[in-house]
């Protein structure tokens, strides 16, 4: 548990991403990962381990460096779940579609493979795409 004390407020929002995705399936693929390609699978886990640094420092830097590695962080920890096999197609195409109406940076949440998409924005996104997002 780590406490963060935030010196701005990122533009967060959520959209559902249409498909339900179960954990164990997650894991599963994870897993297999981990066992026919050993080193893609260590540089995928510190590629996360960075993604959480640079998401925690953005939160605690004035709001233009941290609105940088904020969207870094959500980048290539989207990656992550790319790389680990975890975001079907559809999901890509709302995460094409969040980022079409401005949203600097998306990932996946929870374990991949569906559920909800995190994007960050500078400004509030527009009314057409602002009706079918949740704030954070």
């Amino acid at each position: 548990y780590t406490n963060i004390d935030k010196s701005w407020s990122p533009r967060l929002y959520l959209m559902c991403s249409g498909r339900i995705s179960r954990t164990s399936d997650c894991v599963k693929k994870v897993n297999e990962l981990i066992s026919y390609n050993p080193l893609l699978s260590k540089e995928v886990d510190r590629d996360m381990c960075v993604a959480i640094d640079l998401a925690l420092s953005g939160l605690k830097e004035n709001k233009n460096l941290g609105f940088k590695h904020l969207s870094e962080s959500i980048s290539l920890s989207q990656s992550c779940f790319e790389r680990w096999g975890l975001v079907p197609e559809e999901v890509e195409n709302k995460i094409n579609h969040m980022r079409s109406h401005g949203a600097e940076a998306v990932k996946i949440t929870g374990a991949g493979d569906g559920g909800f998409l995190l994007g960050l924005w500078k400004e509030r996104p527009d009314s057409l795409i602002l009706n079918s997002l949740i704030p954070v």
